[in-house]
């Protein structure tokens, strides 16, 4: 028996932190008192069912921009609480909102995401809500949220988008027009002052060092910003004596730093390096002499005594400062500087319970979903019990679902693909990203639609089945699954976030699909060219989806065709990949005849079909009319993307599938229409404070 794993992808609102919603957060169940379902008490359903998410609520107008609607995830009704009662009040549904589209920035943004960097780690939502910051092609933005009042879930118009741009500069920073939307840069919301916002490094626009931290002040209410004078360097790593020293009889709050400043006694040696002592890993010595003892930590041990003169540790002496230098001893011991005195800092005193918020994912198939929680954004109790380190297997307690997430797990962008999240600093908030179900619009500028003429490239081959697809997208492929002619997957070739994600397929015939193949990805396998131990070896198996050819981009010009008897050769001006049986289509010939679709035979190029299938000139194609007349006029050729039969009788060996076979009968026959074409876009729901 196969057994999963859910993960909870954890976004906490302080940076290397737990969260935090407060002390004596309530680990009972979420039952509201009938006017507050604010965090900690949410009032969302919390049992344990499982709940496919259903067809998405619609967020977009018909050219796939953003609605302005609310909308609720109504799946949840009727399922059974984690105390044994029924979810069933329609009020206790959180909102749920789209902030984003195509129309957001001047600048062209196929995806937005929440998060940094692949990460929910950052808090990019200020104190209050009333700033959000969202991420596009590594560069931060930041919009205007509403909270509360008749806009709430949304972001504030500015000017075409809602973004906010450089001619809103005040003081300090580049100012620029309302067509340029400002990159923040790398950045942190202040976990005290709601119009603060930390830029740590270089940005686009007028921070150049890279070592620095810089805050701006912005408004929530308009967006004028302003950039304040930098705080600090960490060319010589982090500051000393930014906190407090600890103090005996004290009351601290969640998240207060101290300072201890080491005595002798809790060093190595009484602090001091000296000859004839074996060091240990993590041994902390300080420099002596001068008007600064900075401290160094033993990263590499010897395990042998010391002897000669003590390493160069800097002590002030010539205006130096601490730094993380490495210094080695005579005896090997590699000691390490600490950009600080003989002190340690400690921060986020814990309190008692919190909740870790998030979507949680299936590592073994990110969609769509087949296990509680899955692809849900959630909020789980945990405490020091339970640390959100290390959630047990099992729920501990009443897990509160607010809304699917939407999403179909083959987004390119990897935020929006794991729909990293991020939940608010007051706790009533989540934040994340999500394709939609295929329905944000395209990256085109346009929907996909049924191939009539010219290049198949990112055109359907039959109509798409859900009908009215926004966007060239699908589901990853699920084994063993009953699909009909007309159905879309995006295959992916793993679920850790550096596999690769396939062309999109259409289903050309009803069937069922294969099993899951021994090959890395467990996609179904076909046999093919593959790297064995650096050499292109035939007949190897790997992943049918991954050595297909897409369709040609553009319509080729054909220089030169002949035929003997019903063989047509075909020579054309560019390159082409072509595997055996691909079907192609010639147009614009004279005679009429030569005009139609065909398989390719005959020898293609080096190491196909496979992932390096190499491009050809000239190619044959059978089934022509016999006795054709020489051409008179040359045309065009386009060539389909490769088909790929998904049979259920395929053992895992990839000797059962193939490449365009003359039919499937008994299995799912899959076409290449090419890459992905849909959006990204961030959405919010509303956890607790609904009503």
């Amino acid at each position: 028996m196969k057994m999963f794993l859910t993960v909870v992808a954890f976004c906490l609102p302080a940076l290397g932190q737990a969260v935090y919603s407060g002390s004596g957060s309530y680990l009972g169940p979420a039952i509201s008192n009938g006017s507050n379902c604010a965090s900690p008490n949410y009032c969302a359903y919390n049992g344990v069912d499982l709940i496919p998410a259903g067809t998405p609520p619609n967020v977009s107008n018909s050219d796939g921009t953003n609605n302005g609607a609310t909308v609720y995830d109504t799946t949840f009704l009727g399922h059974t609480n984690f105390d044994g009662s029924t979810f069933s009040n329609p009020a206790y549904l959180s909102p749920v909102t789209r902030l984003t589209d195509v129309n957001s920035s001047p600048a062209l943004c196929n995806a937005y995401t929440a998060g940094e960097g692949g990460s929910g780690a950052v808090t990019a939502v200020n104190t209050n809500t009333s700033l959000v910051a969202v991420t596009c092609n590594g560069s931060e933005f930041v919009g205007l949220f509403n909270a509360g009042g008749p806009n709430k879930g949304h972001f504030t118009p500015i000017h075409s988008g809602v973004l906010i741009t450089r001619d809103l500069c005040v003081a300090g920073c580049v100012s620029g027009t309302s067509s340029q939307t400002e990159d923040f840069g790398a950045t942190v919301f202040s976990h005290t002052d709601p119009n603060t916002l930390f830029s740590f490094g270089i940005n686009n626009s007028e921070i150049t060092t890279a070592t620095t931290v810089c805050p701006y002040s912005i408004n929530p209410a308009t967006g004028a910003y302003s950039l304040l004078t930098c705080l600090v360097d960490f060319k010589y790593g982090l500051p000393q004596y930014s906190a407090p020293q600890w103090a005996a009889s004290t009351n601290y709050a969640w998240g207060d730093y101290v300072i201890h400043t080491l005595s002798s006694a809790e060093m190595a040696t009484g602090g001091v390096w000296t000859t004839g002592h074996t060091y240990a890993l993590g041994d902390i010595v300080g420099a002596q002499g001068g008007s600064i003892a900075c401290m160094y930590v033993l990263v590499t041990a010897s395990g042998t005594a010391t002897t000669g003169t003590p390493p160069s540790f800097i002590n002030g002496n010539g205006g130096t400062v601490c730094k993380t230098d490495a210094l080695t001893d005579a005896t090997g011991n590699k000691w390490r500087g600490t950009s600080s005195t003989a002190q340690s800092c400690v921060g986020g005193c814990d309190h008692g319970s919190f909740h870790g918020c998030g979507k949680s994912y299936n590592y073994a198939n990110l969609g769509p979903a087949f296990n509680t929680w899955q692809n849900i954004e959630t909020c789980w109790p945990t405490g020091t019990v339970y640390p959100a380190s290390s959630l047990p297997g099992t729920s501990a307690g009443p897990v509160s679902q607010f809304t699917h997430t939407n999403a179909t797990g083959t987004c390119g962008v990897f935020s929006c693909q794991f729909q990293i999240s991020e939940w608010s600093q007051d706790g009533n908030w989540l934040f994340w990203s999500s394709d939609w179900g295929c329905q944000l619009g395209s990256t085109t500028g346009s929907a996909p639609v049924v191939w009539s003429s010219g290049s198949y490239y990112q055109a359907f081959i039959q109509p798409s089945v859900p009908s009215g697809l926004a966007s060239l997208c699908g589901y990853p492929w699920i084994p063993g699954t009953s699909y009909v002619s007309g159905n879309t997957i995006t295959p992916i070739e793993g679920t850790t976030g550096i596999g690769a994600i396939d062309d999109v397929f259409q289903a050309l015939t009803n069937g069922m699909s294969g099993p899951n193949s021994s090959v890395g990805s467990n996609q179904p396998a076909c046999l093919q060219y593959m790297n064995v131990a650096g050499v292109w070896t035939a007949n190897a198996a790997g992943s049918c989806f991954a050595g297909t050819n897409p369709p040609s981009m553009t319509a080729l010009t054909v220089t030169a065709a002949s035929e003997s008897g019903t063989t047509g050769t075909i020579v054309v001006s560019n390159g082409v990949a072509l595997n055996v049986g691909a079907q192609v289509t010639l147009a614009g010939f004279s005679p009429a005849g030569w005009n139609g679709t065909f398989p390719v035979i005959g020898t293609v190029g080096a190491n196909c079909p496979g992932t390096n299938c190499a491009a050809v000139t000239s190619f044959q194609l059978a089934r022509l009319p016999s006795g054709l007349s020489a051409v008179t006029t040359l045309g065009t050729v386009v060539s389909e993307g490769d088909r790929v039969c998904d049979s259920p009788s395929d053992n895992g060996s990839g000797s059962v599938n193939s490449f365009n076979p003359s039919n499937c009968s008994v299995g799912v026959m899959w076409q290449d229409l090419g890459p992905q074409t849909q959006r990204g876009d961030v959405f919010a729901v509303n956890l607790g404070n609904q009503l």
